[in-house]
């Protein structure tokens, strides 16, 4: 690489007849490097550390001047230093708190909700609450101060929830050139317990689904009541059910469309997934019931209404199904219970019948090679035994004598 004293006529004149892009090496501040092309003059530092190659663009000359340049790329090599020693480098002060952080991404995230016509996030208030309880000493500090070794010796039991909002909050920050230190955790580090399993209570006994059943068909609310029992009878995601309208379950063929799927580019992007006979039954009594219930404004195209006419969602809110889950933890005297755990009850019947994984994960949507299938009315066919076979070992758990 060729070298050169950094000055104002010097870098005027490098790009005199020639189109090629150049570098050069200050002869002043070793780590300064200016690439030189035929429209711009780039500033930047480069070193190594652990065998991969860090880069950091300082800015464009005459815009940024020689001297901030050299202060810029000196100061950088004292941070790479000390990340090699490891070291914490102290944050400069325009590094957001985890605070600042949380509140720009709750910020953002409603712009971008607003643009597309969807309502407030929901979750804002339980995400700060729970980054403020789970991280008091950092709530405060810049986010540079959470790495992968700070969260790995101190936070290694921190729900997967609130894995997954800090995952969404540093995620602007490491827009802003900020090292994730997230990716260099081994997968299961953190977040991993109660994240796949069942709650105890049923996974050591299976027939406690029986008093689970029978508090969810002791809930007030008929819409819920079904709600909940598809959930366990179907092993899909509530966001997926929630949003589900009655022209899409074709009971006489005994399959619906699933166009809220975690991979759905639109609404047309469904997927068809089976029905047994027992929710076939189940749905044909509620239509009889919605029917002679009908609701006019709007929310009756859904199978599982909004509990309100003036809602913006039409459908089933969020928190109008996490009331099912208060209701059993109750009932049942769990310690711990969502009804996300009806879900887990569906996958692990799967299990505990030896089912092909592939039917497993195609029945409730996990996203897996040859899922795509799902696409078809034939796969939805073909699904329907596996499908009868757990609803079968299902209803022999709920029937199962006490």
């Amino acid at each position: 690489m060729r070298t050169l004293t950094f000055g104002d006529a010097a870098l005027r004149d490098l790009s005199r007849g020639h189109r090629a892009q150049r570098d050069f090496q200050d002869t002043i501040e070793d780590g300064l490097y200016d690439r030189v092309g035929a429209l711009k003059k780039t500033f930047f530092t480069s070193t190594r550390i652990g065998g991969k190659r860090e880069f950091k663009t300082l800015g464009h000359y005459p815009a940024t001047s020689i001297d901030k340049a050299r202060e810029a790329a000196s100061k950088q090599a004292r941070e790479w230093q000390a990340l090699r020693e490891g070291v914490q480098v102290a944050a400069p002060s325009d590094v957001p708190t985890l605070q600042q952080a949380t509140e720009r991404h709750i910020a953002e995230s409603n712009d971008l909700r607003r643009r597309h016509h969807k309502r407030p996030l929901q979750s804002a208030d339980l995400m700060r609450a729970a980054l403020k309880f789970h991280f008091p000493k950092h709530w405060n500090e810049p986010v540079t101060a959470i790495t992968a070794q700070v969260i790995a010796s101190k936070y290694r039991d921190i729900p997967g929830r609130t894995l997954a909002c800090l995952r969404a909050v540093l995620r602007i920050s490491v827009g802003d050139g900020m090292k994730n230190p997230l990716i260099r955790l081994p997968r299961g580090t953190v977040g991993a317990h109660g994240t796949t399993d069942l709650i105890p209570e049923l996974r050591k006994d299976p027939k406690r689904l029986k008093d689970v059943v029978r508090a969810i068909r002791a809930y007030p609310s008929h819409e819920l009541r079904v709600f909940a029992e598809m959930m366990l009878f179907t092993g899909r995601r509530p966001g997926e059910l929630r949003c589900l309208r009655w022209q899409d379950a074709d009971l006489a063929r005994g399959v619906y469309s699933v166009r809220s799927h975690k991979t759905a580019s639109n609404d047309q992007d469904f997927i068809l997934a089976p029905l047994s006979q027992h929710l076939v039954t189940l749905l044909t009594t509620y239509g009889g019931y919605r029917a002679a219930n009908p609701r006019h404004d709007g929310r009756y195209e859904f199978v599982f209404p909004a509990s309100q006419a003036d809602t913006f969602e039409k459908c089933l809110s969020i928190s109008g199904y996490r009331g099912v889950g208060k209701h059993v933890r109750k009932a049942c005297k769990f310690d711990d219970f969502t009804v996300y755990q009806l879900r887990k009850m569906f996958v692990s019947t799967c299990e505990n019948l030896n089912m092909a994984a592939n039917s497993a994960h195609l029945l409730t949507g996990h996203a897996i090679a040859g899922a795509r299938g799902s696409y078809s009315f034939s796969v939805a066919e073909m699904l329907k035994p596996a499908l009868e076979q757990v609803t079968a070992k299902l209803n022999e758990y709920v029937n199962a004598a006490s």
